[in-house]
């Protein structure tokens, strides 16, 4: 897992309402942060309706973009 994401260009984090309490989830989140890896975060804004995601691209920890 670890080196699956320091071997990545970016990371794509789908979150869901368990994404923080998976501790594997946290542990790539951790990995790629702490690798410098740029973070595209999606959100799941509704399950039961079509799918509509948001994306945030962060580059820096204190940044970030919308896309």
């Amino acid at each position: 897992m670890r080196d699956g994401v320091k071997g990545s260009k970016a990371f794509i984090a789908v979150l869901s309402p368990g994404y923080f309490t998976s501790k594997y989830c946290c542990f790539e989140l951790y990995t790629a942060i702490k690798n410098e890896i740029p973070i595209i975060m999606t959100f799941n804004m509704s399950k039961h309706t079509s799918q509509v995601l948001s994306l945030i691209h962060i580059s820096e920890p204190t940044r970030r973009t919308p896309i």
